[in-house]
């Protein structure tokens, strides 16, 4: 079924669900979340007492899908250029690989 809805750049435009379900995937990867600050609009990340013992990283190029032995584990982006390239072009992918419990 298609219906109308109202995107940030004031256009009307036509949307399956799948359509929808997609877009929403994709700007649970929207860069801007936080407060910027400085000439390079950084992001101002407050301190926080962390127990850094407690946080296991898990390079988010060795995750799989329905992976249950690394699923509690925190993923990072940290990796090659190359390898990077796939999230960026594809995020609804990655969204769709994380989305199963990590």
């Amino acid at each position: 079924m298609k219906e109308k809805y109202e995107v940030d750049n004031n256009l009307i435009q036509e949307k399956t669900e799948y359509d929808k379900e997609k877009l929403t995937k994709k700007l649970k990867l929207v860069r801007n979340e936080f407060t910027t600050v400085g000439k390079y609009n950084m992001p101002l990340i407050k301190k926080q007492d962390i127990d850094l013992n407690k946080i296991d990283l898990w390079n988010y190029t060795k995750t799989k899908l329905q992976d249950e032995d690394n699923k509690n584990k925190t993923i990072h982006f940290f990796t090659y250029d190359w390898l990077f390239e796939n999230v960026y072009e594809k995020p609804e992918l990655a969204m769709e690989k994380l989305s199963h419990g990590f």
